[in-house]
């Protein structure tokens, strides 16, 4: 399938990369070093809002950030378990975007800190406005019929697994969302795609990061109508 290289208006609603790591340094050293190498880009600071006891006992706050370091178009999150990066500004599509997170780990590996990579992640999350009815959008809605009573498709879940890759797909039908002041309503995509084997701090993490990322590209695409997909104005070259 050949994969459009832009589309408009572009769905977009959130993109975030994530790298899970082993580590020994606390959180204040921590933050000392990376913001060492990032603070003059990336002028705002705050610290997570997850207190650290219910990062230590409770699993789905176990990565949440200790710190997030801000500018105009991109978001850094950061703790002693992981580091995230967020693109905030109007997407620029995948080259700026990997290039910007290439650099940026880059600049965190020769840090010295981090002793192995258990995990990398590629997130992106679309809502396809004014979209009400997924059989308009999506080239299969699963269904069940049971006793003469038709179900109605509203969200879906699921695990796809290629050669590297686990993606995990959300759907969700009549999400409301806001973003710089804009409300968009309509069917939800978001895909997590994450590779789970351990790696050294080095240049083939930038290759995993890559192909999870044509992985999820081509699940979202490969969901998508045909006639759909042309109102999207998609450019190939």
């Amino acid at each position: 399938m050949e994969l459009p290289k832009s589309i408009s208006p572009n769905p977009l609603f959130t993109s975030t990369i994530e790298v899970r790591f082993t580590s020994n340094l606390n959180r204040y050293d921590l933050f000392e070093k990376i913001n060492s190498v990032f603070r003059e880009k990336f002028p705002t600071i705050e610290e997570g809002k997850i207190p650290q006891e219910l990062k230590d006992h409770e699993e789905q706050f176990k990565y949440a950030p200790d710190f997030i370091l801000k500018n105009d178009d991109f978001v850094i999150s950061f703790s002693t378990k992981s580091i995230s990066f967020e693109h905030v500004s109007e997407y620029t599509y995948w080259t700026n975007y990997f290039s910007f997170i290439k650099n940026s780990l880059e600049k965190v590996f020769e840090l010295g800190f981090i002793e192995s990579i258990d995990r990398c992640g590629v997130r992106y999350g679309s809502i396809l406005d004014g979209q009400q009815n997924p059989n308009n959008v999506l080239k299969e809605t699963p269904r069940m019929d049971i006793n003469n009573m038709q179900s109605e498709f509203n969200g879906f879940q699921c695990i796809f697994n290629t050669d590297i890759s686990k993606l995990f797909l959300q759907i969700s039908t009549n999400v409301k969302l806001v973003k710089e002041g804009v409300t968009k309503t309509g069917l939800y995509v978001d895909i997590d795609a994450s590779y789970a084997k351990e790696l050294k701090p080095n240049n083939e993490v930038f290759a995993i990061i890559d192909k999870l990322h044509k992985d999820q590209k081509e699940l979202f695409f490969g969901l998508l109508k045909k006639e759909y997909l042309e109102t999207l104005n998609p450019k190939y070259n």
